[in-house]
């Protein structure tokens, strides 16, 4: 069986996804324990100490602005002359549970995108974000060959030095502050020459959150530059839909 695991951790519940022959684990909880870097051996000077990216997409509670029986829908597309055209969603019900608590529900895309997920318990992160992640790695193995955790390992990796920002953007007709992260985590892969896909080398992925915004993500992009800009080899992008 395969696990997913974004990030080192002191604790890991993982729950398993059924998919199409494919049988896999996601992390339904994530607690980050110290800092991974790109080279994999030196230390941060503060071992427990957590990078602002990994900080904001695994050790925040997302879910805080989402109540009970509140649905949240993201929209998904994708484009690029090397990947299958998308235009699908992904929806999220926080649902009420016993004695307090409550219950993820995500139908992740529909009809041949479909992906199976069980319920996620009392969720503090958004699992939509765990979903899209291991989504990608898996179409990541599709393309170019060699395995999903390697190219896990070089997100991960990422993160502990990616561009790090502040931003803003305009949802459901109110203006919100964000924070806006960047990674290309394939530049430094010493194993890059074995993509089957070279162009795949420059895959960008770019993070949009805001703390006071329902799920806590606003958008999710990542694209593969083509030629030029309006013809990316891989475009996709998960956006959350007015309500």
């Amino acid at each position: 069986m395969k696990t997913l695991q974004w990030a080192n951790s002191r604790r890991q519940f993982a729950q398993p996804i059924i998919t199409r022959g494919l049988n896999v684990f996601v992390c339904a909880a994530l607690v980050l324990s110290a800092p991974l870097h790109a080279d994999n051996t030196s230390a941060s000077p503060d071992a427990n100490a957590f990078s602002p990216a990994n900080t904001a997409l695994f050790a925040t509670n997302h879910m805080q602005q989402v109540k009970p029986e509140q649905t949240l829908v993201y929209a998904v597309q994708q484009t690029g002359s090397m990947v299958p055209s998308i235009q699908d969603t992904v929806t999220l019900k926080l649902a009420a549970a016993q004695a307090g608590h409550t219950e993820a529900h995500l139908e992740f895309m529909t009809g041949e995108n479909h992906r199976w997920t069980p319920p996620f318990a009392d969720p503090t992160g958004n699992p939509v974000l765990t979903l899209f992640l291991q989504s990608d790695i898996h179409e990541m193995e599709r393309i170019n060959g060699g395995q999903w955790r390697h190219f896990q390992k070089y997100i991960k990796f990422a993160l502990e030095k990616a561009d790090f920002s502040a931003t803003s953007f305009e949802y459901a007709g109110q203006h919100y502050q964000g924070k806006k992260i960047s990674i290309q985590p394939y530049l430094d892969d010493p194993e890059k020459s074995k993509f089957i896909n070279p162009a795949f080398i420059k895959k960008q992925y770019e993070f949009i959150l805001a703390d006071e915004l329902p799920g806590g993500i606003y958008k999710i992009t990542t694209e593969v530059p083509g030629t030029s800009a309006d013809q990316p080899v891989a475009h996709k992008e998960l956006l959350l839909r007015a309500p």
